[in-house]
């Protein structure tokens, strides 16, 4: 595992599990926090909740697709990580990919080595986020990106105090 990447958290879009399962359980072996997600609204709504630190995104995925999930992210973050990994062969679509915002347009022919090594490659300039969960106590949790606190299960919206 590269201990560079032991704290990034990834957000994997791909209606197909049967696809996913094994890359996300590659990925978590090398450390990544994998946010699995079974279409594009999935997607942006685990974006919106999570911001993870890379996105890796199927095209073709039921309710929104990925270009629209990437477009949507790149009006909320132009600096996300936003990498494609489609069957899409043409060229026209790995223009259209790229034209929406994606850093990378990967087919789903690569080996997971490669795959990761993208991976790597986009992360190396991010700087890493704060842990996003933080255990307070055993029953108790603090979201640092959302603001909420989670006690016995029940999570409870923070608000910003103005000290002014």
């Amino acid at each position: 595992m590269d201990s560079q990447i032991a704290s990034y958290s990834l957000l994997y879009a791909e209606d197909d599990q049967w696809l996913a399962e094994p890359i996300i359980a590659s990925l978590q072996k090398d450390g990544y926090e994998v946010i699995y997600a079974h279409d594009g609204f999935d997607a942006l709504a685990k974006y919106r909740r999570l911001h993870p630190d890379i996105i890796l995104l199927d095209i073709r995925m039921p309710g929104l697709d990925g270009y629209e999930v990437a477009k949507e992210i790149r009006k909320e973050d132009p600096g996300v990580p936003i990498l494609f990994l489609t069957v899409l062969s043409d060229p026209k679509d790995a223009i259209k990919g790229l034209s929406v915002g994606a850093d990378d347009y990967i087919r789903k022919s690569v080996a997971v080595e490669e795959l990761k090594a993208r991976l790597i490659s986009k992360l190396r300039n991010q700087r890493p986020k704060l842990k996003r969960i933080l255990d307070i106590t055993p029953r108790t949790t603090l979201n640092t990106i959302s603001h909420e606190i989670t006690i016995d299960g029940a999570v409870h919206k923070l608000t910003r105090k103005n000290t002014s």
